[in-house]
């Protein structure tokens, strides 16, 4: 997500996953509501035993997959979130 820049806070400090969808939501909600759900079903993936299966694989990277075609598909999506960013660090 650093295309946003939404990688670090006020101080700098690096936001976690979680906090950069958060900042990632309020311009694409529909897209960061996708990538939530992959985030998740990665996080239950990095746990033994939690059940995951090679179907909730296949599904997480289709989600993912659709996530990536309507961000990088739609130029115009791109260039608003790009604006709002810059406009926003400028205060302006």
């Amino acid at each position: 997500m650093d295309e946003t820049a939404t990688i670090k806070d006020r101080n700098r400090k690096p936001l976690t996953l979680h906090q950069r969808l958060v900042e990632f939501k309020k311009s694409n909600a529909d897209i960061a509501e996708l990538l939530g759900a992959v985030k998740w079903l990665g996080n239950d993936g990095s746990h033994y035993g939690l059940g995951l299966t090679h179907d909730d694989l296949l599904k997480a990277y289709d989600v993912f997959l659709h996530a990536m075609g309507k961000w990088f598909a739609d130029p115009e999506l791109r260039v608003k979130t790009y604006a709002k960013h810059i406009s926003k660090g400028r205060g302006l």
